[in-house]
């Protein structure tokens, strides 16, 4: 997981700098960074940390605005080496493979919150 973790966070970096150079190279590359990451499922999520987390709860982990940390019941800090900015929202969501022993409304409120959160900021 750790290989997959650095590839993670390169092909996370390559995408920043092919926003930037697309807008001319203007202002910093850490501007065109994108404004929420998800997660389908919690184990790609919990594995990002080292010693990977033995347990997350689904919803918006880290990221945002100062505002938005107060809508964090148990917020978590960001993993070593995470290389998108504060302001990137990052949600862990239930997986939607239907494996989980959760039902499909307890499944999708996790994803109707990450929407409700995300939408505003692009309209």
């Amino acid at each position: 997981m750790k290989e997959w973790r650095e590839d993670l966070y390169k092909r996370l970096n390559a995408h920043i700098f092919r926003a930037w150079e697309a807008s001319g190279k203007q202002g910093r590359p850490q501007d065109y960074a994108p404004s929420a990451v998800a997660f389908s499922g919690k184990r790609q999520f919990c594995f990002l940390f080292d010693p990977p987390l033995k347990k997350v709860a689904a919803g918006k982990a880290f990221g945002g605005s100062a505002a938005d940390q107060n809508t964090v019941d148990s917020p978590i800090s960001p993993p070593m080496g995470w290389p998108l900015p504060h302001s990137t929202k990052v949600f862990v969501l239930p997986s939607t493979s239907g494996r989980a022993a959760m039902s499909w409304e307890d499944r999708l409120q996790p994803w109707r919150s990450m929407f409700e959160q995300v939408l505003p900021t692009h309209t």
